[in-house]
């Protein structure tokens, strides 16, 4: 599949898009966009910086190197700003929502379907559903479905156990595959935004699937910068279900994606 890149110059409030440039390396023009500025910074011109934009469109993962970005313990209304920095780079990722959280801030799912993102089941409360008896774990993923759902239209198509604790048949009885990850970045553990980029950057690699929280202010002071760097890297930055596809075992655990074949 062709891939592109919109290589675009930030200017405090005005962006300018200078060229979208495809996979054979040909630029297709040029055009100004002026974008809306806070009124106390409007025409005022900061240093650029080049932005790398994903190209719109479906990504096929067995020709082009892909990485999901997923984000746990949502959502909060900060969600909403990982969303948008996701948005104006072309860029979609997952969220593995608590049910209480979903049903708090149902406008912030919202906002992320609407921009391409996936939603995923991450249990009511985050209680490990290892220790739980089977009802209550059940309950934990039937009511966090309903949230989900009830928000966005979509009842989410995969889960992430808390503590990333697999829990087979109870996944399967909920007819949810188990998504884990490739990349932990230890965002949760207190790590420094310089230590949440290095990780990503270190570890990243084609099919892989990483570990976020966008609870942490750390994690998403990082996202810009790891968004640039995986894109001019060439990575295709897509949801769970676009590069694991949605053929996926109820129950199943699955880790990272596929790399590209060819």
């Amino acid at each position: 599949m062709a891939m592109g890149l919109l290589v675009l110059l930030v200017y405090g409030g005005y962006t300018a898009v200078t060229a979208f440039v495809g996979s054979d390396g040909e630029g297709a023009g040029s055009q100004q966009v002026a974008s809306a500025a806070q009124a106390g910074t409007r025409g005022v011109m900061a240093p650029a910086r080049a932005v790398a934009t994903q190209a719109p469109g479906p990504v096929d993962c067995a020709v082009t190197p892909c990485v999901a970005l997923t984000f746990d313990d949502g959502p909060v209304p900060q969600t909403a700003d990982v969303v948008d920095l996701l948005a104006a780079r072309g860029a979609r990722a997952t969220f593995y929502v608590v049910g209480e959280q979903a049903k708090r801030y149902a406008s912030v799912l919202r906002h992320a379907t609407e921009g391409g993102n996936e939603i995923g089941n991450h249990s009511w409360s985050h209680v490990d559903l290892r220790r739980a008896d089977p009802r209550t774990a059940a309950k934990e993923l039937d009511r966090t479905g309903d949230a989900i759902e009830e928000a966005t239209g979509v009842r989410p198509a995969t889960m992430r156990p808390p503590f990333g604790g697999a829990v087979t048949s109870v996944a399967a009885q909920a007819g949810l595959p188990q998504v884990l990850w490739s990349v932990d970045t230890r965002d949760w553990d207190g790590r420094s935004t310089a230590s949440v980029v290095a990780r990503v950057l270190s570890e990243a690699q084609p099919g892989g699937i990483v570990l976020m929280h966008d609870v942490k202010g750390t994690t998403r002071a990082a996202l810009p910068e790891i968004l640039d760097a995986l894109m001019s890297k060439g990575y295709a930055l897509v949801t769970v279900s676009e590069l694991l596809g949605r053929d996926l075992t109820p129950g199943g655990v699955y880790r990272t994606g596929p790399a590209p074949t060819t």
